[in-house]
C-alpha cells in the first residue's frame, strides 16, 4: 500500500505539478508522510535550479533537512553527465549541508547521511570534493569505496 501511495503522489506531481501533489498528501487517506514524493518532477527533469528556488521559496520548511538534501542530491545526480570533469555548481552547497548534519544524533541519521554522501559519487568531478566526502563519511564500507573518481574508474577487462 505504501508503494502505491508513493506512486500516486509522484504521478500527480509529474502530471499536474507539485502543488496538486501536495494537495493529495493533505488527504487523510494518503497523509503527509509522502510529501517528499511531490518533488519527483524536479528529479525527472533534472531541474536543480528550479528545485533550489522552490525549496527556498514556496516550499521552504515543508521537508525536514535530510529529506530536502535527499531530493537535492537525487536531482544533482540526474543533472550531472556521466563521468564529469567538474563538480556541478551546487554540489559543494549540498555536500556542505550534508556534512553539517550531526552524525552522532543517532545511528539511523548517520547511516542516511552517509548513504546520501556516498550516493553523490557519480556526480563528483573533482578530487578535493571526493576527499572531503571520504573524510566526512563514518561508514567503513563507504570510506573504502570512495577512493577514485568515476571518470578514473577502469572498466573490468573481459577475457
Amino acid at each position: 500500500m505504501t508503494r502505491l501511495k508513493e506512486q500516486l503522489v509522484a504521478g500527480v506531481a509529474r502530471r499536474h505539478g507539485r502543488q496538486a501533489a501536495q494537495q493529495v498528501t493533505a488527504d487523510k487517506r494518503i497523509g503527509p508522510g509522502f510529501v517528499i514524493e511531490t518533488f519527483s518532477g524536479f528529479i525527472d527533469a533534472a531541474d536543480v535550479e528550479g528545485l533550489q528556488r522552490v525549496l527556498s521559496g514556496a516550499a521552504a520548511g515543508i521537508l525536514p533537512e535530510l529529506d530536502e538534501l535527499t531530493v537535492l542530491s537525487a536531482t544533482l545526480r540526474a543533472a550531472t553527465p556521466r563521468n564529469p570533469e567538474y563538480d556541478h555548481p551546487l554540489l559543494d552547497t549540498v555536500v556542505d549541508r550534508l556534512i553539517a548534519i550531526d552524525p552522532t544524533t543517532d545511528r539511523a541519521t548517520m547511516r542516511r547521511r552517509d548513504g546520501e554522501l556516498f550516493a553523490l559519487w557519480p556526480a563528483i568531478g573533482e578530487q578535493k570534493t571526493l576527499d572531503r566526502i571520504r573524510k566526512a563519511v563514518r561508514t567503513p564500507a563507504y570510506r573504502r569505496d570512495l577512493t577514485v573518481l568515476p571518470r578514473d574508474l577502469q572498466p573490468p577487462r573481459m577475457s
